[in-house]
């Protein structure tokens, strides 16, 4: 279970050092909720690609490689109609969050 926390600080590191406000927001808690969901894995199967996933994750951020990320229809056909709805949401919020900004950008013109 080490590696699952050692794993879960790591990422909320590079959150910190690598996204801008807004999606070190969201990420944060988007991998909050993710890893308390699946803090009780019992399958080592499970487990390990649950850790390898967010490894490939960590790398991502760390490369910025986020900044150019597109989801892969293979990956989006397995999704869970829950988990397709936690993205539709996540992308709504980045909008929100964009129009927010776009706002208090010409605000202060």
């Amino acid at each position: 279970m080490s590696v699952f926390i050692s794993l879960y600080r790591c990422i909320l590191r590079a959150h910190r050092k690598y996204l801008p406000p807004d999606a070190r927001f969201l990420g944060n808690k988007y991998v909050q909720q993710e890893f308390r969901l699946h803090r009780n894995i019992k399958n080592p199967l499970h487990l390990i690609g649950f850790i390898d996933s967010w490894k490939d994750y960590l790398k991502g951020i760390e490369n910025y490689a986020w900044k150019e990320y597109k989801i892969e229809s293979v990956k989006v056909g397995k999704m869970s109609d829950e988990q397709l709805y936690q993205l539709y949401e996540l992308m709504q919020a980045i909008e929100e969050r964009k129009i927010e900004r776009n706002k208090s950008l010409n605000d202060d013109r």
